[in-house]
């Protein structure tokens, strides 16, 4: 599936990116999303193939498996950042029409690729000094730190689509 998955996200970037006349805002938008899902989807495989299925790399709990967990981690939480920005990108052309659109994407892009970042490094704190073992695989209280933005995502989105 994950395979699939980046043969057609990589398919979707490359006709985003050879049709001239696809440049605009809404597109551009598509785009973040379609990189932080492929992003999010290499992450992943890597993570089931390097990690996931080597009892030995997660027993031993090295160094750059963690690493792979927090990337693999800040790109999933990305790609639910970016589907609010999606989500923020509709709603604010409805409600400011006029409002310039190379700040409006501007703003939204820094905001999808920024906001991750400040819920991965409590994360990455709280899993370090209480939860420092098996490549951070096993689930346990610094899961909230990751749920909660997504939950709020979520309902701002559905926020978004009933106005």
């Amino acid at each position: 599936g994950l395979s699939s998955s980046l043969l057609c996200l990589l398919l979707s970037l490359m006709i985003f990116s050879s049709f001239p006349t696809l440049v605009c805002g809404r597109v551009t938008m598509h785009k973040n999303l379609c990189i932080s899902l492929l992003s999010s989807n290499i992450s992943w495989l890597l993570w089931y193939n390097l990690v996931l299925f080597d009892n030995s790399v997660w027993s031993s709990n090295v160094l750059w498996c963690r690493i792979l967990h927090i990337i693999t981690t800040y790109f999933t939480l990305s790609t639910y950042l970016w589907m609010l920005c999606e989500g923020a990108y509709l709603h604010l052309l409805l409600v400011a029409p006029f409002m310039d659109e190379s700040c409006r994407v501007l703003c939204l892009t820094i905001l999808g690729w920024t906001v991750p970042v400040f819920f991965i490094i409590p994360y990455m704190i709280y899993r370090q000094q209480n939860e420092n073992f098996h490549c951070w695989m096993d689930m346990g209280d610094s899961n909230w730190f990751i749920a909660i933005p997504v939950i709020i995502v979520i309902i701002l989105n559905i926020i978004f689509l009933s106005n």
